[in-house]
């Protein structure tokens, strides 16, 4: 089945990105989240798997910055670059005694929720001058400004 394209301005894609879970949601789920087009989540959550992927609640997973300084310090202790897979392992690590049980579950992609936030959270570290965008592809790296966010939490 072909599907039509759509085109939106700027201000509507920002707000589709806003309300989009990261490597989750796509602009048609968000639209058919809101537009009230999906069945209630709120279902029988007896079958595991399904129970596993239902939409996180608020307070249901450690806070997305919670991970920014577990990052940047876990690329010190790498030197300050490594490969993307190498920091999230270390970033676990890191964290593994704040996570909820919700975080260890997957999401509906499939992927350990934990992760997916850590991996999202590098995009916004990147967007705040903290990690550097031109890096290799699959490496992570800290900027000078990075460096001294690091630094300057220690303690």
């Amino acid at each position: 089945m072909q599907m039509p394209t759509i085109r939106v301005d700027d201000e509507v894609y920002e707000w589709l990105k806003s309300r989009a879970e990261p490597f989750v949601d796509t602009p048609n789920s968000v639209l058919r989240r809101f537009s009230g087009l999906d069945p209630d989540e709120e279902q029988d959550e007896t079958d595991e798997p399904e129970a596993e992927a239902a939409r996180a609640r608020p307070g249901e997973l450690l806070d997305r910055r919670e991970y920014d300084l577990p990052i940047l310090k876990a690329l010190v202790g790498l030197g300050g670059s490594a490969p993307a897979q190498v920091v999230v392992d270390d970033v676990g690590e890191i964290v593994l005694d704040r996570l909820t049980e919700k975080d260890l579950t997957r999401n509906k992609s499939g992927v350990v929720r934990w992760r997916n936030r850590v991996m999202w959270r590098r995009y916004q570290l990147v967007n705040a001058g903290l990690l550097r965008a031109d890096s290799a592809r699959g490496v992570w790296e800290l900027t000078a400004a990075g460096w001294e966010a690091a630094q300057q939490d220690s303690g």
